[in-house]
């Protein structure tokens, strides 16, 4: 048993430091021995906060409703995977969601309390499948109304084109329908993908234009 405030010190010290158990006298990788079971890692999120110091942050703010859990997920991969690359031109993304914010108390309540972090955010993205929740069409409103006030932020919105099940259909879908033709009369791109790849790559294309790579 070792105490977690030392082994931190140990490998603050030396990256590689081992410790040797007191029992079988094997040795440890001090960074494998906590790390790779989940606990995190503040040396190293240290040290990422203060290589981002010098990084121009954008904040991605990413609406949906919980049937697209599973392509918020991918989508948050991926755009990890876009930091790697990115870090070498100056730029971090951070993506901003509402499970960010569970389990925090706000004295404005927690969808007004997104609602006004998208005003702090420079890209929104709304994804849709077989409906539009009410909480996620006020975060495409909040968005476009700073928008036009400000410029700010860059909106798209992006359709799910894939096979559903017609006895999964309910009145909800015409909440999608209802939403279409709203965006459609404000002059509002629609955008459409099958898969995880192709969100991912019609995202990078307007991502690079905006940034202007």
């Amino acid at each position: 048993i070792f105490p977690y405030s030392n082994l931190l010190r140990s490998i603050e010290k030396k990256s590689n430091a081992i410790v040797m158990c007191n029992n079988s006298q094997e040795t440890f990788s001090i960074e494998e021995l906590l790390f790779n079971h989940g606990l995190p890692n503040p040396i190293k999120e240290r040290k990422e906060a203060e290589e981002r110091k010098d990084l121009k942050t954008i904040k991605i703010f990413l609406a949906s409703s919980n049937e697209m859990k599973v392509d918020r997920d991918q989508f948050r991969l991926y755009i990890s995977e876009q930091n790697d690359r990115l870090h070498l031109k100056g730029y971090y993304l951070q993506i901003v969601q509402w499970e960010n914010y569970l389990d925090e108390i706000s004295s404005i309540g927690k969808q007004q309390q997104l609602n006004e972090e998208i005003k702090n955010c420079q890209i929104v993205l709304c994804l849709f499948f077989t409906k539009v929740g009410m909480y996620t069409e006020q975060e495409f409103d909040s968005a476009y109304d700073t928008f036009m006030a400000t410029g700010e932020p860059k909106i798209y919105t992006y359709f799910k084109d894939a096979e559903i099940k017609t006895g999964s259909i309910t009145s909800e879908i015409n909440t999608l329908l209802e939403f279409k033709q709203k965006i459609k009369a404000l002059g509002h791109f629609i955008f459409e993908f099958e898969n995880s790849d192709q969100l991912h790559n019609k995202f990078k294309s307007q991502l690079e234009h905006y940034l202007g790579m």
